[in-house]
């Protein structure tokens, strides 16, 4: 039945195409021997990746609000939390509160005197 799908010949040729790849197959990581020049490729790829890593780490430190708290992926999502209202709500509050610290530090001083 397969035979008759397959046409005259095409089933010898599958087979031949078949044993020929078999044969020369590349080999699998686990079957390569472990020589000096691959563990070095290994510990390279490996290096690089943890480079990569902190790159990306470093990236995404750019786009952190420290005054709210959040962390942004994209540039254009932190630049609009920087335009937002909640941010600059969340800005005048803390300066509020520093002139107001100020002042009553200031207030204290001159009664002690």
């Amino acid at each position: 039945l397969f035979r008759s799908v397959m046409g005259m010949g095409r089933m010898e040729m599958e087979l031949d195409y078949a044993e020929d790849v078999t044969e020369h197959r590349r080999a699998l990581e686990v079957e390569k021997e472990e020589t000096d020049e691959l563990k070095q490729k290994y510990k390279d790829s490996v290096d690089k990746e943890k480079a990569i890593a902190k790159a990306l780490e470093d990236l995404r430190a750019n786009f952190y609000c420290e005054l709210c708290d959040k962390q942004y992926q994209k540039h254009q999502e932190f630049e609009n939390h920087i335009n937002s209202y909640s941010h600059a709500h969340k800005q005048r509050l803390k300066e509020l509160k520093h002139r107001e610290f100020a002042r009553n530090v200031a207030s204290r001083s001159h009664k002690g005197e």
